[in-house]
C-alpha cells in the first residue's frame, strides 16, 4: 500500500494493497508523470525527491513523449 496519497484513478488497473512505494517506484513515477496531475507530481516529489525521480526516469525504457 502506498504511504502517500495519490489519486486512485492512476492505479485503477492494479490492487493498490500490493503496491509497495519502494519496490514499485519506477512504476509509480512513470504512471504519475504520464497520467497524473500537478498535485500527484508534488506528492511524489516530496516522497521520493528529485534525485530519485531523475534516476528512475533515466532508466525507463518507454515514456510517453508528453
Amino acid at each position: 500500500m502506498l504511504p502517500f496519497s495519490i489519486q486512485n484513478k492512476l492505479f485503477w488497473d492494479i490492487d493498490q494493497n500490493n503496491l509497495d512505494a519502494h519496490q514499485h517506484r519506477a512504476f509509480i513515477v512513470a504512471r504519475v508523470l504520464e497520467r497524473g496531475t500537478l498535485q500527484d507530481w508534488i506528492t511524489i516529489n516530496k516522497w521520493y525527491g528529485k534525485d530519485v525521480i531523475k534516476q528512475v526516469v533515466t532508466r525507463l525504457r518507454v515514456m510517453d513523449k508528453r
